[in-house]
């Protein structure tokens, strides 16, 4: 059986953290938080869906108490932690990579208009009065209506912003939607 030993640690920790909040990412990446604003000059809304970053933080362990306990023996090989005790969570120091950053674009009646993932540039859903247009749909104010608010998000994001359409999704169908909607909306 391995043995448990105490004492204080010395120097400084770098440790690498995965999930990130929205807020640190943002907090490194201005050019994610220009996106947030610019949807929200066009009078949209966006609700986080998932963020994910690999962070960098230090955690000075000047005398800070520590504890070495022994975590495995495997084929006569011991693996070791340490357990350090500190006041508060360690301040992250960058995010110098966002693996993730989904959100939901949300227009005046749709929550989901489109989802995005700003660290691809990539949409990766958009509503279906828009992505399942049908034929004869355009005789129905109300699903021409529903077609155009999401249609004014996917042609801003494709167009103006430069995002992609992720692989399941094709742009010939896009483009086909958009000249159909096209045609009724100048009507």
């Amino acid at each position: 059986m391995l043995n448990l030993y105490s004492g204080y640690a010395k120097g400084k920790l770098s440790l690498e953290l995965n999930k990130r909040t929205p807020e640190e990412i943002l907090k490194f990446h201005p050019e994610i938080r220009s996106m947030l604003e610019a949807i929200k000059e066009k009078g949209w809304k966006y609700l986080y869906i998932e963020t994910k970053g690999r962070a960098v933080a230090e955690v000075d362990l000047e005398k800070n108490p520590c504890k070495l306990m022994p975590y495995a023996e495997y084929g006569g090989r011991g693996y070791w932690t340490i357990d350090v005790e500190i006041e508060k969570p360690p301040e992250t120091k960058d995010v110098p990579e966002v693996q993730e950053f989904r959100i939901n674009v949300c227009t005046k009646s749709f929550p989901r208009a489109a989802t995005v993932d700003l660290s691809k540039g990539v949409i990766t859903y958009l509503h279906d009065p828009f992505w399942k247009w049908e034929s004869g749909w355009e005789k129905d104010p109300k699903k021409l209506s529903e077609a155009k608010e999401v249609y004014d998000v996917a042609k801003w994001l494709l167009e103006d912003k430069k995002l992609k359409l992720h692989e399941n999704m094709s742009i010939e169908r896009y483009k086909e939607i958009c000249k159909i909607l096209e045609e009724f909306i100048k009507q």
